[in-house]
């Protein structure tokens, strides 16, 4: 029995008369409520900078690949821009030596016209400037 009063006693100094009732519960259920809710308002901060970090990684990863890609367009038309410079100088190259052959097969038909004396010494040297000229 004195066990029991002992520890009414005991109850009664570490908790007060009005300890249980609904106000008291109220109020301690109030704390654990805010307690929640500062809680759950880190955890959502911790969440939504964690998901713009993704995000800026995302971008950047976009960004590098728009570059890249860029890099290599410009790459692939300075090559173009190349081969085009390349083809069209082999064209004139291919114009310049068909038309010098040209001019020669020429000066040598006005060469066979002349000793035949189809053509004067003055035709034949007017007519080869005139071919010579077009070189």
């Amino acid at each position: 029995m004195e066990f029991q009063q002992d520890i009414i006693q005991r109850n009664e100094l570490e908790y007060p008369d009005n300890y249980f009732s609904y106000e008291h519960f109220d109020i301690d259920m109030r704390g654990r409520w805010a307690a929640f809710a500062v809680g759950r308002a880190a955890a959502n901060s911790r969440s939504q900078a964690a998901m713009q970090q993704q995000q800026q990684q995302a971008d950047m990863a976009m960004q590098q690949q728009q570059q890249l890609a860029q890099q290599q367009a410009q790459a692939q038309q300075a090559e173009i821009d190349r081969l085009r410079a390349q083809q069209s100088q082999q064209t004139q190259n291919v114009q310049a030596s068909s038309s010098q052959g040209d001019v020669t097969e020429k000066i040598q038909k006005l060469g066979d016209l002349h000793q035949k004396g189809l053509l004067t010494d003055e035709e034949f040297a007017k007519m080869k400037m005139q071919l010579l000229s077009q070189m």
